[in-house]
Parts: structure tokens; sequence; C-alpha cells
């Protein structure tokens, strides 16, 4: 039994669910994972990528379309960037593409920096 279908029974068995609605539940994982292999497939067969990119404040349009063209030279390929803010980052953005991840981040330029004076 695969991993998320036994967290879905157990959630339901904890909630009291219906048959239906594990069934619905189940469906609805199924249905995610299948149009995200379906995305991947079809950006495969275009020549494409997906970079995952957050931000420390939301890029404009503009800077959106600036970090896609950057990312494309340095990859060979089209990027689609898909962007997510988050708060937690001091400035800057991390963008990661499949297992490749690029640190533009504040927070990673003074752990870099932390690093170097430690050695000396």
């Amino acid at each position: 039994m695969r991993l998320q279908w036994k967290i879905v029974v157990a959630l339901a068995a904890v909630a009291a669910a219906t048959t239906i609605t594990v069934g619905v539940l189940s469906y609805r994982a199924t249905s995610v994972r299948l149009m995200q292999e379906v995305d991947r497939s079809l950006d495969e067969a275009l020549g494409r990528v997906r970079a995952q990119v957050h931000t420390s404040v939301a890029f404009t349009a503009d800077e959106k379309t600036q970090l896609a063209a950057r990312l494309g030279r340095a990859l060979g390929k089209q990027v689609i960037v898909e962007e997510s803010v988050d708060t937690s980052l001091l400035g800057g953005f991390v963008a990661q593409v499949g297992s490749l991840i690029l640190d533009g981040s504040l927070d990673g330029q003074l752990a870099r920096m932390r690093e170097r004076l430690a050695r000396g």
C-alpha cells in the first residue's frame, strides 16, 4: 500500500470518514500527482523546465521575465518561473530547477561568508 494511501486511510479513520469520503480524498491525491506528471512530461517534450523560485518580496512582471530569460540562457531551455513569497528570507531569491538549487538570497550569502570566516 502506497504511503499516501496509508496516510489518507489513517486520517479518514481518525475523522470517522465514510468509505466514499476516503475514495474522494484518494482520487484527489492521485489526480494532483497525475496532473503534475502530465505537466512535467509536456514541459520535457517542449524543451522547457519549471523553476520554483522563493523570493523575499514578490517580483514585478519585468523581474520575473528577466529571471526566466537568464535562467533559460544558463540552462539552454525555456524556463517557466513559479514564484512564491517566503517572508523568512532577508532578501533575494532561491531558485530550484529539478535538483539544481541556485541560492541568490541574502541568507545564503551571509551563510557563505560565515563559512569563509570560520575557515580563516
